[in-house]
């Protein structure tokens, strides 16, 4: 059994820091980023780590980015400075390099080489936590996303929904503390989390686009799909290019009517999902906010998708 606590409602860095402080006072109590089910209630259990008690999906305000190891070779360096080395972290995740966080050096940092430390922060608005675990892992680059190693220290486990996630300093036997203060609040403003609600609605997408397409491929093959005619390729560049064209102030509105059109074609049969998605992804790539109008496209058309 291990004794968890996991973050209360934090609406402010300060909070965050003054959680994160209270629980580091305490070798044997854990931060965890998952939730219990609400009619537990909020209160410092003993939880095994696999128990069902722990929510499926958990949504959070609390951002935890793991460096495990980063050494100077991933232009990481302990000799930076916390403020440094934090806004350098939220850059290589694309993310506001000056909103605030708290960095806090973890128990092995200062008798390992690299840099051990954890950021923390808060989101603009929640998320979810598995969401941000894919979106991690994939700037990690695992294995199973397809990608390389392009950074290794970056560790998604604090979202798994019963990760603890240790927050004592070490005991030091012998000797002094290497890390004499282990927690630093930077102060700043909370981390837009719209890239990686863009992030998500990409892979979504790509899923989407994958499934459909094997499917097309088996229907194309039992003669149950038609390839689009040439006048339809015609009018779904005229929609795109028309979609392409909208000045700002009308693109919610245009995109949706696009999507809509597109997906009456689709329904006749007169065009594939795959082209109908490709075509209108493209002609919204150079909109302010493309991640948003591609979620738009999916909604108008996902009656047609798996």
């Amino acid at each position: 059994m291990l004794a968890l606590a996991w973050h209360a409602a934090t609406p402010t860095l300060g909070e965050l820091h003054r959680q994160l402080a209270a629980a580091s006072k305490h070798k044997d109590v854990h931060a965890v980023l998952a939730a219990l089910r609400p009619e537990l209630g909020d209160a410092t259990r003993g939880v095994r780590r696999d128990s069902k008690t722990f929510a499926p999906e958990t949504w959070t305000r609390v951002l935890c980015v793991d460096v495990d190891g980063a050494g100077r070779e991933d232009g990481l360096d302990p000799g930076l400075g916390v403020e440094r080395l934090g806004r350098e972290v939220l850059g290589r995740l694309g993310l506001d390099a000056g909103a605030g966080f708290v960095w806090q050096w973890t128990a092995s940092a200062g008798f390992k080489p690299g840099v051990r430390g954890r950021l923390w922060a808060l989101w603009s608005d929640a998320v979810a936590a598995a969401g941000v675990r894919r979106w991690l892992a994939a700037w990690r680059g695992d294995p199973d996303l397809g990608g390389p190693l392009v950074m290794p220290w970056v560790d998604p486990s604090p979202y798994s929904t019963s990760q603890p996630i240790y927050t004592a300093p070490p005991a030091v036997l012998g000797g002094p503390d290497p890390c004499s203060v282990r927690l630093v609040l930077v102060d700043g403003p909370a981390v837009n989390v719209e890239p990686v609600r863009a992030w998500l609605v990409q892979r979504e997408l790509r899923a989407r686009l994958e499934a459909q397409a094997r499917l097309e491929r088996t229907l194309r093959l039992q003669g149950r799909v038609v390839e689009s005619s040439d006048a339809t390729r015609r009018w779904l560049g005229q929609l795109c290019g028309r979609l392409a064209a909208t000045p700002k102030g009308q693109r919610h509105n245009a995109t949706v009517a696009a999507a809509g059109s597109a997906a009456c074609a689709v329904g006749e049969g007169r065009l594939t999902y795959v082209e109908a998605v490709e075509a209108l992804v493209e002609a919204v790539g150079g909109f302010d906010n493309p991640g948003h109008h591609e979620a738009q496209i999916l909604d108008g058309l996902r009656r047609w998708a798996l």
